[in-house]
This record gives structure tokens, sequence and C-alpha cells, in this order.
């Protein structure tokens, strides 16, 4: 609406060089066949406030980044996914951020898995008042960077 208001966050969380960069096979982005890897409505019900789970992405030993899609789904309030490799320390940044309850909504997150190719994923309810189920989380891999 004309005259409204926003915020904005803005996390950077990488970048891609140019074609001037050096020819180096570490780095480089190796797309695949959108899939699944996680999907919380086929495991009970929603996901409770600062509940981790851990997804294997799929991504080959040494990756040093994987492109996932997180998206969640029936809501419950607001809060925001964080996601970071196991046995690292937990970002202070999100990779998800929704609004209110009952939504839908997705973003897509670059993130350095483990050594395994997993990545660790915390929901976490924004208010910090309220405890108990927050949201549903769907993961999908749509790549990797060597």
């Amino acid at each position: 609406a004309p005259g409204g208001s926003a915020h904005l966050i803005v996390d950077v969380t990488g970048c891609i060089t140019s074609a001037s960069a050096p020819v180096s096979a570490s780095g480089r982005f190796v797309p695949t066949v959108p899939n699944r890897r996680y999907d919380s409505r086929n495991l009970g019900g929603l996901l409770l406030d600062d509940q981790v789970v851990d997804v294997v992405s799929g991504s080959p030993a040494g990756a040093s980044g994987v492109v996932l899609n997180l998206t969640v789904t029936g809501t419950a309030r607001y809060g925001f996914v964080t996601a970071w490799a196991p046995g690292a320390p937990e970002p202070a940044t999100s990779a998800l951020n929704f609004a209110t309850g009952g939504v839908t909504i997705a973003n897509a997150a670059g993130v350095r898995p483990d050594g395994a190719g997993a990545v660790r994923l915390r929901v976490t309810d924004q208010s910090r008042l309220t405890s108990g189920p927050l949201t549903h989380l769907i993961v999908d891999v749509f790549g990797w960077f060597t």
C-alpha cells in the first residue's frame, strides 16, 4: 500500500566470482535434479519451538556448500529457521523468516555441510514467549559446491 513501511533483513552468505577469476575445480557449483531430503509433514506433527533436525543433503563428502530450498508451512506463529553444519557453531543469522501463523514461505539458502554432507536446522519462535508446535519444515536440495 502507498505510504506503507517494511523491515528488510539482508544476510550475505557468499559470492560468485566473475569470468576473470582463476580456473579451478574448487568452488564450482554442481546442479542436481531437485530432490526432497526432509518433510516433517510425513513424520508426525509440527516441529516444536527450538527443535533441531539434521538432514543428509546428498552432497558428496568434502562439498564446500549445499544449495537448499527451505519451506515452512502450517506455521502456528512467527519465527525463523537457522541452518549450519553439525559440529560447527550455530550462526546468529537466519536462513528463513516467517512473519505470521498460517502461512507457507520458502527461501533458498547456501549452507556449508559437515564432512558427511549433513546440515543442521533449528526452528525458533521469534517472540521466544511461546513454546510448543511451531511449523512444518520441508527441505529440497538443488546442488552443491565443490
